[in-house]
């Protein structure tokens, strides 16, 4: 095992970020557990809601789970901005 620093594909939740389609649907559901809460991203057709709590701490865990989710945001951001176009 190596030391390197925690990647979104650490993540549980990594898979989920890569085929999240925002806008595409109105059944996907992306959710960001820690065992305390969740954070749920629900995809819709004309919207995207966000919604619960997610507790970050400094751990490898919460860092990888971090990026993974800014990369779900990162998606829908480029997608709203592709629509704006």
């Amino acid at each position: 095992m190596t030391d390197r620093p925690p990647t979104p594909d650490d993540a549980p939740e990594a898979d989920d970020a890569d085929a999240f389609r925002p806008f595409d649907n109105d059944s996907q559901v992306m959710t960001f557990a820690d065992g305390r809460g969740e954070l749920s991203i629900e995809n819709g057709t004309d919207a995207v809601l966000l919604h619960g709590d997610l507790e970050l701490s400094c751990t490898p865990e919460c860092l990888a789970r971090v990026r993974a989710l800014r990369k779900a945001l990162a998606r829908i951001e480029a997608e709203i901005l592709a629509r704006l176009d």
